[in-house]
């Protein structure tokens, strides 16, 4: 039934965004506005909002469409949608108000099941960017192979030139795609990578790298912690190369970049033990979550997640494995249940933990989520890291009953004061 059901809304899906186009001006195929188009499991969000970030600072005016704010031109706003690809009808009248703005450059985060239901057609993307492609969205797609191909439409549809992660292992597939630029990045030597981070040195906020394309090089000081955000600003380079900016003025703009909200964010309030906020909600996310704050950690390392309702539940044991094998204490709580019962949702990532964690010793199920952070915090002694994952910057929380407004970093500060 929900083949059919797909299969009969398609066309529908298809004209929808011919109509919205045409009654726009078909704005996304305007030769005076590029178009950049970032698809993967993870680090979108970041790469697109770098990529922006980037062309900025070389003084190009620059929209984003991304899973945490909208940019168009000097006007940006929150995303409380939830949505990461808008509806057609949506995201081309943003298209059309950065014309109007005057904006050189549209960046925009594309997903998997946003090109599958025509949300980013009619849309000729200048540059597309491959992050990586890991376990996710298996609810919708069925298969990895058919998620992959999803991700494949984008680098199908006409484009100029592509930016590929030659360090994930589909690679091939996205980077043999006719374009008339290929740019491949890689952190570990990949030998079809022009782009390429060598010499890394990981710092307490941060890191430090030679940065190489072709014949030339420069050395990077990156304010974003993480190995994986070496990884995302390469992707972004890329991209940025492709617009014709030269390396210095990309060392220029890595080296005054912002954080995304949500992102490894820190809460500091004076609290002798840090607290990090994370929007990680995939197997591939929680382990680079975790590898990013756990050789800082001289004390133990307090987690609070849950997982999403009405989706992939064949992640909620792995992500529940992937926690056991850094996590000293675990808070399983609620995320979005959606139309989903949370208690239920958290019966299903148990059996992915391992035999260290203990009801009420090391293991605590609280599910409200407010009160398992106050419980995180309540832990946590000194030179702790408390990681709280998954909800990140975003302003809501899904119910069945609908949706509820929710800020962790407020929840955090709250709990913090008192």
């Amino acid at each position: 039934m929900k083949k059919l059901r797909h299969f009969i809304l398609q066309p529908y899906r298809f004209l929808r965004a011919f109509f919205s186009a045409l009654t726009r001006g078909f704005p996304g195929q305007k030769k005076r506005m590029k178009i950049i188009g970032v698809t993967g499991t993870n680090g979108k969000t970041t790469v697109a909002n770098l990529t922006s970030q980037l062309l900025e600072s070389a003084g190009r005016k620059t929209g984003v469409i991304s899973t945490v704010f909208i940019k168009v031109g000097d006007k940006k706003e929150t995303n409380n949608s939830k949505m990461t690809n808008f509806s057609a009808p949506q995201t081309q009248k943003l298209l059309k108000q950065m014309l109007k703005a005057g904006c050189e450059y549209a960046v925009i985060e594309v997903t998997s099941i946003g090109l599958d239901q025509f949300r980013a057609s009619q849309i000729n993307f200048d540059t597309v960017v491959f992050t990586n492609l890991t376990h996710d969205h298996l609810d919708y797609h069925g298969t990895f192979d058919a998620y992959k191909k999803a991700k494949g439409r984008l680098f199908k549809m006409k484009h100029r030139a592509s930016v590929v992660n030659q360090d994930d292992p589909e690679y091939d597939y996205f980077l043999r795609q006719r374009a008339e630029l290929r740019i491949a990045f890689s952190m570990n030597g990949g030998s079809l990578s022009d782009l390429q981070a060598q010499n890394i040195q990981l710092t307490e906020n941060g890191s430090t790298f030679d940065l190489h394309y072709l014949d030339r090089a420069k050395k990077i000081n990156l304010p974003l912690a993480g190995e994986f955000n070496i990884s995302n600003a390469l992707a972004a380079t890329g991209a940025c190369l492709a617009q014709g900016l030269s390396l210095s003025q990309i060392k220029t703009g890595l080296e005054q970049v912002e954080a995304v909200p949500g992102r490894l964010e820190k809460v500091e309030l004076g609290q002798p033990f840090d607290i990090i906020i994370d929007y990680a909600h995939t197997p591939d996310a929680f382990e680079r979550a975790f590898k990013a704050v756990k050789p800082k950690n001289e004390g133990r390392l307090i987690t609070v997640f849950g997982a999403t309702g009405d989706r992939d539940r064949t992640k909620r044991p792995i992500l529940g494995e992937v926690a056991s094998k850094y996590a000293d204490i675990m808070v399983l709580t609620e995320e979005d249940p959606g139309s989903e019962d949370p208690a239920q949702i958290i019966q299903e990532i148990r059996p992915g933990l391992s035999d260290k964690f203990k009801d009420n010793e090391n293991l605590f199920e609280i599910i409200d989520r407010k009160s398992a952070i106050a419980k995180a915090i309540e832990l946590a002694q000194p030179n702790d890291v408390v990681i709280l994952l998954a909800i990140g910057a975003q302003n809501i929380q899904v119910y069945k009953t609908g949706p509820r407004p929710y800020n962790e970093r407020r929840v955090v500060t709250e709990i913090l004061k008192k």
